[in-house]
């Protein structure tokens, strides 16, 4: 036999025995499927939200219980641990910042000899992520301070900004705008304070001034607490390589010298229109700007187990399985117990997995087990994920989030601003109803939820992409979607007992969120057994750039 029949017969065996493997595989998920119980997941979640859990707020005793919990669940299991240094825990450092007694902001017009110093907290505040020092320079305008290749936007294109003190605006271009090449409605990775200094730094600027494109917008004085310390929290790897210092200031303040020189609402109404930077330098003023800020740091956990992958040609390769297992503690004896947001969430992990564990035949593709802490500060443990991710981002084929399963959506009061923008509705009416978010960014991925669907019955709700909500970006599958990675969020919706020490677990919908755990199990054994990998489609961009 030569060598071409040797290949070919040896390519016919290997296609025979895919076929008969995904046979075999379609034929014993039913059974894991049925492990997956509304008797077991209301176990858990009686448990992660008893009074006796104080409501799981990161950085409490309580929330390091649940972790423990968590961790010996998948030990229990027989999963292999996939934190840091062998072991279920992925450490994730927080930082809440307090402000010292040497902040002061000095502006002047060379020009006219003006010069004006700033009232703390009524016309400036150090930024929390600042470093901690003094700068002295001219200023220069750099818009929104944003450099996106992937965008073709640069707001530092054709302008010099080493050794200067750089203005920028808070947000990015077209906030408002939904077609908006960024992130329409939701704000994207590129408007983040820690994302704009690091940006400046990089770009030889020796200190940020951050304000706020429309005279009306935010107050500096909002980020910090009467005490000096931060209203957030942030993660040490956003700071901890930023050492120039940067201030918040009012437009109040800021407009008071540049009056007459530029308009900020001129330059920000061309910008959003045109989606062009506007940058230019202001050698006419020179800024002092001293801060002094200090961050007190402090370790939760996440929780990471991993099911090995069959097919030693892709367990590389990871599908994550996750949810959130804190929520916002207690205050004094009103106790946030989260039943549904996310102790829902957590249980269907655990349950998925004990599904996965118990099928006897193992998925091709690794299956990583995620739940993240410190989502109630800000998506603070998944994001610290995809920085320091324990299977490399292009080798995870995708995210399936869940957070909040297990009731009805219902709005009793569309003034409450929880429910911006949703009709009144009754639980009753949505009694079959679930939300599935991301899929306007992955074809294949909304795909796959409807084949797998055929077997569950759900019937789906796709209204919430794009919305003022800005749901989709307000759970942890969105820092993965922000660096290209296909992923979902599930949700049942929301009610009135939302982020309300009566979300207990007695109201939860359990045959309901039942359905929904076996929907994630289908989607989550169907991408890591099948023979391609979703792909993940860029946001529409409807405007044309100019770029000359």
């Amino acid at each position: 036999m030569n060598r071409r029949s040797i290949v070919l017969t040896l390519s016919t065996v290997v296609a025979t025995l895919g076929l008969y493997l995904s046979a075999k595989s379609d034929a014993v998920h039913v059974e894991a499927l049925d492990t997956i119980t509304a008797v077991e997941l209301e176990s858990i979640v009686s448990f992660l939200a008893s009074d006796e859990m104080r409501g799981r707020e990161a950085d409490s005793l309580a929330n390091a219980i649940a972790a423990r919990y968590l961790a010996h669940s998948f030990e229990m299991l027989g999963l292999e641990p996939a934190g840091d240094d062998g072991g279920y825990y992925q450490h994730v450092t927080l930082t809440r910042s307090q402000m010292g007694q040497d902040n002061e902001i000095r502006l002047t017009d060379s020009a006219s000899g003006r010069t004006f110093e700033g009232e703390i907290l009524t016309d400036f505040a150090p930024s929390r992520y600042s470093g901690k020092g003094e700068a002295s320079g001219q200023l220069a305008f750099v818009g929104y301070g944003i450099t996106a290749p992937d965008l073709n936007y640069d707001d530092y294109q054709g302008i010099d900004v080493r050794g200067k003190i750089v203005v920028i605006l808070e947000g990015e271009p077209g906030e408002k705008d939904p077609k908006s090449p960024f992130e329409g409605f939701i704000s994207s990775d590129y408007s983040r304070a820690p994302y704009k200094f690091r940006n400046a730094q990089e770009h030889g600027a020796v200190g940020v001034i951050l304000t706020s494109p429309a005279a009306s917008g935010r107050k500096s004085r909002s980020a910090w607490r009467k005490d000096g310390k931060s209203r957030g929290f942030g993660l040490e790897i956003w700071s901890s390589d930023l050492d120039i210092p940067a201030i918040w200031t009012s437009r109040r303040f800021f407009d008071q010298i540049l009056k007459g020189e530029i308009s900020i609402e001129d330059l920000v109404g061309r910008i959003d229109e045109r989606y062009l930077p506007e940058s230019r330098p202001l050698d006419r003023f020179q800024a002092m700007i001293r801060t002094e800020v200090t961050r007190d740091q402090f370790q939760v956990e996440n929780v990471l187990a991993k099911l090995p992958g069959s097919d030693p040609f892709v367990r590389h390769e990871a599908v994550l399985i996750s949810a959130h297992f804190d929520h916002i503690g207690a205050r004094n004896d009103r106790i946030f117990n989260g039943a549904d947001d996310d102790a829902s969430g957590t249980a269907a992990v655990l349950e998925i997995a004990e599904a996965f564990v118990q099928s006897p035949v193992k998925p091709r593709r690794s299956i990583v087990f995620s739940l993240w802490n410190a989502e109630e500060k800000g998506l603070l443990g998944s994001r610290h994920y995809v920085h320091r991710p324990q299977y490399a981002l292009e080798d995870t084929v995708a995210v399936l989030q869940m957070d909040m399963i297990g009731r009805n959506q219902e709005v009793d009061d569309p003034e409450d601003s929880r429910f911006a923008g949703l009709e009144a509705q009754s639980a009753e009416e949505n009694a079959n109803t679930l939300h599935v978010l991301g899929f306007s960014r992955s074809k294949d991925m909304k795909q796959l939820v409807e084949q797998n669907n055929a077997e569950i019955g759900i019937d789906f709700l796709y209204d919430l992409e794009n919305h003022p909500l800005k749901l989709i970006a307000r759970s942890d599958h969105w820092p993965f979607l922000a660096k290209g990675v296909p992923a979902l969020l599930f949700t049942t919706g929301l009610h009135p007992d939302y982020h309300q020490t009566s979300d207990t677990a007695e109201k939860i919908n359990y045959p309901k969120m039942e359905r929904v755990a076996r929907l994630v199990f289908l989607c989550a054994w169907d991408l890591a057994n099948r023979s391609t990998r979703p792909t993940f489609d860029k946001r529409n961009d409807s405007h044309e750039r100019d770029d000359s």
